[in-house]
């Protein structure tokens, strides 16, 4: 009986630890199963594993006079829970890098009071008995809260002289200098620097206040409506596993929120249950009408300016269909992404050299990093036929993207890439449904079926809506997007896209 006693009062240290394993490993699964990303059918595969393992490691700690045996089980324990807590990290990287990119619900836009170059003023108190040019209607939810904040500062409201575009405000400050100061958002620098008078206009001004003008994002999936429009006609109608993504690229390094011109524009429909995804790509400069002109064409790419929610809800008007998420990437963002993925590797139909960076592109495959990919998607100059092949090449790179991301090979820089993402894009796809398409692509694996079209167009002159005066554009050729809108359709209806 004594001897009975000692051999159980041996065996207790070992029963702790198979208690101490079982609770570890619970709290482990629950925890994976919490994040929602993994299938149930491989958690209780893995508790199945787990609960095994804390048997034999149970057997072998049992008598500590089997000193081989028993020296192999705490190494076993030591190793599952350190194996468990290094997984945990992993996880919760990556938990945490899903919930900071999804849901964005803020627009930013970066508001300037910006004077000419000679002008000696420093603050906006140097300036507080200026008159100051505002564009009458063109983003004027943002620039009516940068006067607030003008009047907050100094102590009165600030005396405003209103123009219709970028073009008379800029005329008014540099050319007739009927007013000392000007309250424009800073995206539309960038329509000013493709007008040959204010190629330079950097140099000709110089800000005095800059401010980043927060507005909540409608994320109901809707975008801006064309109210009274008559021909409005958007397919709003419910697919099974089917979604709708807008891609945009913007023109700016930095914060992501910031309104800023679209560069990327292209709508990925997306079949789970046939795993295809079509991409389709149209210029920057298409002549459309945008959900803030009233109907008077302008510059897809200066939709972006206006929000996020303006480019999509343009591109709902022009497919017809509703789009139900958005992804959006920056210059640094998009750098950053592809380095952290190790570099692309994209097929160039043709031998050219950037004008960007100087970098040179051989015709076939291309092993690039992230400056070098940036390179690759935003020339168009080398091209003939310029923005088509723009277009062409950025669906190339997307595709070349997904594919590897994807792949198993981005376990290897898993951590890298998961501090790389958390900073480098935002998406109103909820954190749910991205999980759902990775637990479906651990149960299921296998490639996608990814196919690419280009809406096309010809080049004309013609006054956008957000300037004065005639600039390039693209004058769309509908019969290309009635071939995307079918395209989607198949798509949708779960028809299998073949390559052109």
């Amino acid at each position: 009986m004594r001897r009975k006693k000692k051999t159980l009062k041996k065996m207790i240290p070992s029963v702790i630890l198979f208690v101490v394993l079982l609770a570890v490993m619970a709290w482990f699964v629950i925890g994976l199963f919490n994040t929602n990303l993994v299938p149930e059918k491989y958690l209780l595969i893995l508790a199945g594993v787990f609960y095994v393992l804390a048997v034999v490691i149970l057997f072998l700690t049992l008598n500590p006079e089997r000193r081989g045996a028993f020296i192999t089980g705490i190494v076993l324990s030591v190793v599952m829970v350190g194996g468990m807590a290094f997984a945990n990290g992993y996880i919760k990287k990556g938990v945490n890098t899903l919930e900071k990119i999804t849901g964005s619900q803020m627009s930013v836009a970066d508001m300037g009071i910006y004077v000419r170059s000679e002008d000696l003023s420093v603050d906006i108190l140097d300036a507080a008995d200026y008159t100051f040019g505002i564009i009458a209607e063109m983003d004027r939810e943002n620039t009516d809260a940068m006067l607030e904040k003008m009047a907050e500062t100094l102590g009165k409201e600030p005396a405003t002289q209103s123009y219709g575009d970028i073009t008379e405000v800029m005329e008014a400050l540099l050319t007739t200098r009927e007013v000392e100061a000007i309250v424009i958002n800073s995206a539309f620098l960038g329509i000013c620097e493709e007008m040959e008078e204010y190629a330079d206009i950097r140099s000709r001004i110089h800000a005095i206040l800059s401010e980043h003008i927060e507005v909540p994002l409608d994320t109901s999936g809707n975008g801006e409506s064309f109210e009274n429009d008559p021909e409005q006609i958007i397919d709003t109608q419910t697919y099974d596993d089917v979604f709708t993504m807008y891609i945009s690229g913007i023109d700016t390094y930095g914060k992501l929120s910031t309104t800023s011109r679209s560069d990327v524009n292209i709508v990925a429909t997306v079949n789970t249950k046939t795993r295809q995804v079509l991409l389709v790509s149209i210029p920057r400069d298409a002549y459309v009408a945008t959900t803030v002109s009233n109907g008077v064409p302008d510059k897809l790419t200066n939709a972006g300016i206006y929000g996020i929610n303006c480019s999509k809800g343009t591109l709902e008007r022009i497919y017809q269909t509703k789009i139900d998420y958005y992804f959006r990437v920056n210059f640094s963002g998009f750098e950053d992404i592809i380095d952290a993925l190790g570099g692309i590797t994209v097929e160039s139909p043709a031998a050219f050299t950037s004008r960007v960076n100087g970098h040179y592109f051989k015709k076939g495959e291309n092993k690039l990093n992230g400056e070098n990919a940036l390179a690759f998607v935003r020339e168009r100059k080398a091209f003939a036929d310029g923005d088509h092949q723009r277009g062409r090449n950025q669906m190339t790179m997307v595709k070349a993207v997904m594919q590897k991301a994807m792949s198993p090979a981005i376990l290897t820089g898993y951590t890298d890439l998961m501090n790389s993402v958390a900073d480098s894009f935002e998406t109103s796809m909820p954190y749910e449904v991205i999980a759902e398409l990775v637990k479906m692509q651990l149960e299921e694996g296998g490639s996608w079926n990814i196919q690419t079209y280009s809406v096309s167009g010809t080049g004309a002159s013609k006054k956008p809506y957000s300037q004065k005066g005639n600039a390039y554009v693209m004058d769309i050729d509908y019969s290309t997007v009635d071939t995307a809108i079918a395209k989607m359709n198949q798509v949708k209806n779960g028809e299998i896209l073949q390559a052109e």
